[in-house]
């Protein structure tokens, strides 16, 4: 595991335009991001403790090298590598306060002449998620693109396909009783969940100005 080090008072403040306009070679350092693995997203829990970003060193590292970090453009308190981060191999940056989208990570040594980028896309929210007033003989709604949904009615879990557009629908076997409770949980592709209900034969009331 990499070694997090609190960033020193002497180092100034990182140069973003040359960190990420500065090409990647054999002895760049290796930037990893363990809570986009697999997918390249980050969801709102991954998110909570800070997105950990960590700078592999390369063998030709020395202490004393400079290791700024630059993420959406904002320069990050930069990193002095001493033995200890020598020994473990990387630097663990902890970056939090980022808004939804995508982001763009660049790391370098020495001035940019060794220089790499990665991505992820934050995602904290799952959006979208709806469910029409119901008399039970079907439940529709809406969702974000590319989430899972299952409705729970009773003692019974249902999974439901939610089309490319968002939208879904449920046909029950049989109506469904006035008064039953109907809770729809959906997680999208991040991996950020939400769970809202409608209670089956609820009169809608609409209020006019």
């Amino acid at each position: 595991k990499g070694l997090t080090l609190p960033p020193p008072a002497p180092v100034p403040a990182g140069n973003c335009a040359s960190v990420i306009g500065a090409a990647t070679n054999a002895g760049a350092p290796i930037i990893a991001i363990a809570e986009a693995a697999g997918d390249g997203l980050v969801n709102a829990l991954e998110a909570a403790d800070g997105v950990q970003i960590s700078v592999a060193l390369q063998p030709n590292s020395n202490v004393g090298v400079i290791v700024p970090l630059c993420v959406k453009g904002a320069a990050q308190a930069p990193r002095v590598v001493d033995q200890a981060a020598l020994t473990a191999g990387s630097i663990i940056f902890s970056v939090g306060g980022l808004p939804d989208g995508p982001a763009t990570v660049s790391a370098d040594i020495n001035g940019g002449t060794q220089a790499a980028t990665a991505g992820f896309t934050l995602d904290t929210v799952l959006t979208g998620l709806t469910v029409a007033p119901s008399a039970g003989a079907i439940l529709t709604g809406t969702v974000e693109a590319g989430s899972t949904l299952t409705l729970t009615i009773g003692a019974a879990t249902i999974p439901v396909p939610v089309l490319p557009n968002g939208t879904w629908t449920y046909v029950p076997g049989l109506s469904i009783l006035d008064g039953t409770t109907v809770s729809v949980t959906a997680v999208d592709a991040a991996g950020n969940s939400a769970t809202i209900s409608t209670i089956v034969g609820a009169p809608v009331v609409t209020i006019a100005e």
